[in-house]
């Protein structure tokens, strides 16, 4: 029979992985721990910690792990956009607009950052900038009922009530049934 040595870093990694795999969790973290725990210093370990500590719903322990494996200035755009889950869970949302801002400039496909900054920045106050994100995510993604929602709400928000209106209708054309837009719509009418 072969034994696995538990310092044999790589292979508690694939181990770990396969018993996530089968939902065996509970296992999986004593295997990810021992990863950790006996592999160099390389960030692998601690990032496929991580990936399993979100999925998990983890989120604190997820970050200290993205953290450690992430060395500022090295780490790729798709563990910056990892990382964001954790950030977004636990309401961090300073670091959340720092790491969307570095993946926007570096060009990173994804509309859905568009819509992260844009609810940042609507937690902040700075309806001009959500406003300029949203519609950057609506036009990517027209059909999505409740991205027109959001934008009625931040437009009233914003007290641009005439947007509100057409934002509003673009919502509840898309969901007939969304009557907070048909609220929003009819408050928005006569301001």
């Amino acid at each position: 029979a072969c034994q696995l040595k538990p310092e044999d870093a790589p292979s508690q990694l694939l181990r770990a992985t396969c018993l996530a795999a089968y939902n065996r969790f509970d296992e999986a973290k004593v295997a990810f721990d021992m990863a950790v725990k006996y592999g160099d210093e390389g960030s692998q370990y601690y990032l496929a910690r991580a990936r399993f500590l979100s999925g998990q719903k983890k989120y604190k322990e997820s970050l200290e792990d993205y953290d450690k494996g992430l060395k500022a200035g090295e780490e790729t755009d798709e563990q910056l956009a990892e990382r964001l889950l954790p950030l977004i869970e636990l309401g961090l949302n300073e670091r959340v607009f720092k790491d969307v801002n570095t993946l926007t400039a570096h060009g990173y496909d994804g509309s859905w950052l568009y819509l992260v900054r844009g609810t940042v920045n609507a937690t902040r106050g700075n309806y001009q900038a959500s406003i300029d994100d949203l519609e950057k995510f609506a036009a990517k993604n027209p059909k999505a009922s409740s991205i027109h929602a959001l934008l009625a709400k931040i437009y009233m928000g914003a007290g641009n009530y005439k947007d509100t209106v057409k934002a509003a209708t673009r919502a509840i054309e898309s969901n007939p049934s969304d009557d907070d837009s048909r609220r929003l719509r009819g408050t928005a009418n006569f301001c």
